[in-house]
Parts: structure tokens; sequence; C-alpha cells
């Protein structure tokens, strides 16, 4: 499978990065949100690009 974290705005959503292993999406929003008071996950979405859906939120591994 193909992951891609994209950076929701208010507007539109921008694509972070792509990756073939979802926890280094979830390590990175981890880390973004630890290291940053202006982030929260509620900023990023991650998506599976061979479905072309949105990955439910499961904020309770982070």
């Amino acid at each position: 499978m193909r992951y891609v974290l994209m950076w929701v705005r208010p507007d539109r959503q921008e694509p972070v990065f792509e990756t073939d292993d979802i926890s280094q999406c979830v390590l990175w929003i981890s880390r973004q949100t630890e290291n940053s008071a202006e982030f929260s996950e509620a900023d990023y979405n991650v998506i599976d690009r061979d479905l072309d859906a949105d990955i439910p939120r499961a904020t309770s591994f982070l």
C-alpha cells in the first residue's frame, strides 16, 4: 500500500510526503505535534493512495 501524508489547510490539502509504511506517517505526525504548539493532529490527514481514501483517525496510539 502507498500512503500520503497531507497537511490540511483551511482551503486545501498539501502533500507532505509519500511512503509505503503508514507508521512513518504516524511517527511524523506525533513528532510534529509534540514539538510544535501551533500544529495539532487535526492539521494532518493520511490518504491511502491504493484506495484513494482517507485513513480514519485513531489518535489513541499517537
